[in-house]
């Protein structure tokens, strides 16, 4: 499956910090966006792969993982690496203002157990 062979490339030293050119995409940030599966995401972390790093459009693997189709097991594991949970992206929204106007009452509450500003406006 989709774990396996990405075990096998990072096993084989492929650039975990790699992005796409086109738009700034990091492998965590395409694990977290589309593939939606905790695997991924576990295996691009346990090798070191960083939530924190922007897109093209400034949004970080949090901003990506608290979207209309996120997965709370994969959101989990991310703040297990202790990103930075107040980051903004250009518009000025932090994952947890994301999380609330997606209505992810798990995702905003997992943030602000890990430290989110509730105080911060956009």
């Amino acid at each position: 499956g989709r774990a396996e062979m990405v075990e096998l490339l990072l096993d084989s030293r492929a650039d975990i910090g790699a992005t796409n050119p086109a738009d700034g995409i990091t492998p965590l940030i395409c694990a977290v966006r589309f593939a939606r599966d905790v695997r991924l995401v576990k295996a691009l972390l346990a090798k070191g792969a960083k939530p924190d790093p922007p897109d093209a459009n400034g949004m970080t693997a949090l901003h990506h993982g608290v979207s209309d189709s996120a997965r709370l097991d994969s959101f989990l594991a991310m703040l297990e690496v202790n990103p930075d949970v107040n980051v903004r992206c250009p518009s000025g929204r932090t994952p947890l203002h994301l999380a609330i106007q997606n209505s992810h009452t798990a995702l905003a509450t997992a943030l602000i157990d890990h430290g989110a500003d509730v105080t911060v406006r956009c």
